[in-house]
């Protein structure tokens, strides 16, 4: 790795980059039944196999953490364990894009997680929208990495370096062909080969926009329900792979969310009746059985379902990602709070 007097990075030495999705780390969330923490640290170990085993530099796409200030010693010391299984030039954190979840305001803060493991060089934070760096491939060819962290504008063009192939690498809401509503058009990035985006947790197909191949390969997190069926994977770019992504599946465990409430089995109207209890109408049944599932599924001890259903409405409303993140922030004080009382 060189710097040059006008503070321009190069890198040497890899055969290609590897796209990261959101990771989310945290000890418990959402309707996990499972041990979250362990899981996708697992999965971050994966992510570090194929990037060694490949000589990619990798790169994430953001929300490193779901919480901006996650305050487990325990869970902050064994991520930069993990983190720091990547093969990256000495001095050189895991290169992040700063994403919705990472900061509490608008930009980090010696308070937030990933600005502590940038201290202790397990992180390098991307923060500012613009080029950060140049890998000069094995192959020769040079590749300019251009980042869009969340809250930033994606430009119109860049000024790419004459004969570079050129990836920007964003964390946003995009509507990819309409399967996001109400997101933000794509559109096409002058000079800029290839556009990698995070925060949309669920795979998306390619769209060619132009000269330029948008991507979002999905998260490594599996977080709400709805994205039970998702299927984590990193993503491989070389010179050879032209305008598209290799997806290299990561191991991961079919059945690990709490369903209650959320899965109803058809069954026929008049085997349910002959068992109801004497004097007990079906519409009566099936009133109290959503109010015992709602209770049930409502009880935890992190405010996980509350956060859930917030980011369900936040989401219908198209609400700003500083709004998400200062009620996601304020629900975890009260939660904090109320494990200290």
């Amino acid at each position: 790795m060189t710097i040059d007097a006008f503070g321009n990075i190069e890198v040497f030495g890899y055969d290609g980059v590897l796209a990261i999705g959101d990771t989310h780390i945290t000890e418990r969330t959402g309707r996990r039944i499972d041990d979250f923490s362990t899981a996708i640290l697992g999965k971050v170990d994966q992510a570090a196999d194929v990037a060694i085993e490949r000589n990619l530099f990798p790169v994430h796409l953001g929300d490193l953490f779901n919480r901006a200030r996650e305050n487990s010693l325990e869970l902050l010391a064994r991520t930069a364990a993990s983190l720091q299984r990547f093969p990256l030039p000495v001095g050189m954190g895991l290169p992040v894009v700063v994403g919705s979840h990472d900061p509490v305001e608008t930009t980090l803060t010696d308070k937030d997680a990933m600005q502590l493991l940038a201290t202790f060089g397990r992180v390098f934070p991307m923060g500012k929208p613009g080029k950060v760096l140049t890998l000069v491939l094995n192959s020769g060819e040079r590749v300019g990495l251009w980042v869009t962290p969340a809250g930033s504008r994606v430009p119109e063009r860049i000024d790419a370096e004459p004969g570079t192939h050129n990836i920007m690498f964003t964390h946003h809401d995009f509507d990819f062909n309409g399967l996001y509503p109400d997101a933000h058009e794509l559109h096409e990035i002058e000079g800029c080969d290839l556009m990698i985006n995070g925060h949309m947790h669920k795979a998306t197909p390619m769209v060619l926009k132009g000269r330029t191949a948008c991507h979002n390969p999905g998260s490594l997190a599996r977080v709400k329900v709805d994205e039970r069926n998702h299927k984590p994977v990193v993503s491989v770019w070389t010179p050879a792979h032209g305008l598209s992504l290799e997806a290299v599946p990561l191991k991961f465990a079919e059945h690990v969310f709490d369903m209650t409430g959320k899965e109803v089995y058809a069954a026929d109207d008049r085997t349910l009746k002959a068992n109801l209890p004497k004097g007990l109408s079906l519409s009566r049944f099936a009133a109290k059985y959503r109010q015992r599932d709602s209770l049930e599924a409502g009880r935890t001890d992190d405010g996980s379902v509350l956060a859930e259903e917030l980011d369900g409405y936040f989401q219908m409303t198209a609400a700003p990602d500083n709004l998400r993140r200062y009620m996601a922030n304020m629900l975890a004080e009260v939660v904090e709070a109320r494990k200290a009382a």
